[in-house]
């Protein structure tokens, strides 16, 4: 594997829970694009499914972030930095040590069986696999190791503030499809779209990008929903759209 890590295709829909609107094909169809000029563009759309939502991929850094619910935890910050892994939460994790100092535990917690979620769901780390701690006080603590020990990627985050959760992890620059750049997200009524180089038009009606859009009017793609999409319309729950 890559030092930046795996080779992303281009972003076309979100991959979190409760995100299923964040679609880049279905926005290109049934969106009243407020702006879109060659390869971004703003739609208007429906306010709250979801509030906020993104995923995205810039260069060598993919993203996204996602609605949570308020608590468990309030607050979390798991992070990798090339030979630095910081783990932070509150309430504290279950089982975690009260102080740590030079890697001698001083205080609190089962230290067999803690273990810190640092790539999120995906693995975890148990205390003595995290690296050497330098320190650890009631909730957050900072530990060495080697670069890429345990297979852990140069660079990753998970964070979590009240209702908003982020991660961010290195990829390779240039995705399996050639893109450098490409995302969507949506934030209240205002629905996004980047890619670079630009969505190709292929003629089919389905995949196309507008190219060029200004308050609903289309340079290309201009029939994909016939000539009455409205602002707000895209991103309603099905059961809306019915009334």
């Amino acid at each position: 594997m890559s030092i930046f890590g795996p080779k992303k295709d281009t972003i076309k829909k979100a991959t979190s829970d409760g995100q299923s609107s964040l679609d880049r094909d279905a926005m290109f169809t049934d969106a009243w694009w407020l702006q879109y000029c060659c390869c971004r563009g703003v739609a208007i759309g429906a306010i709250g499914n979801p509030l906020f939502g993104s995923e995205s991929r810039n260069f060598c850094v993919h993203e996204a972030c996602e609605c949570a619910p308020i608590g468990d935890p309030f607050f979390m910050h798991n992070q990798t930095t090339f030979c630095m892994t910081e783990q932070c939460q509150f309430p504290p994790l279950e089982g975690s040590p009260k102080c740590v100092c030079f890697n001698k535990p001083l205080g609190g917690g089962g230290m067999g069986t803690w273990s810190i979620p640092i790539f999120g769901a995906e693995e975890v780390l148990g205390f003595e696999k995290a690296g050497f701690w330098l320190y650890y006080c009631f909730c957050a603590g900072l530990a060495l190791h080697k670069p890429r020990d345990g297979n852990r990627p140069c660079y990753w985050k998970v964070e979590k503030r009240l209702c908003l959760k982020q991660s961010q992890a290195c990829v390779h620059p240039v995705g399996s499809d050639n893109d450098m750049i490409s995302g969507i997200g949506t934030t209240l009524c205002f629905w996004e779209h980047c890619q670079f180089p630009p969505a190709k038009f292929s003629g089919d009606g389905a995949t196309n990008s507008p190219f060029i859009a200004c308050c609903g009017w289309k340079l290309k793609n201009k029939e994909a929903k016939g000539p009455n999409v409205k602002p707000f319309s895209y991103g309603k729950p099905a059961q809306e759209e019915m009334k």
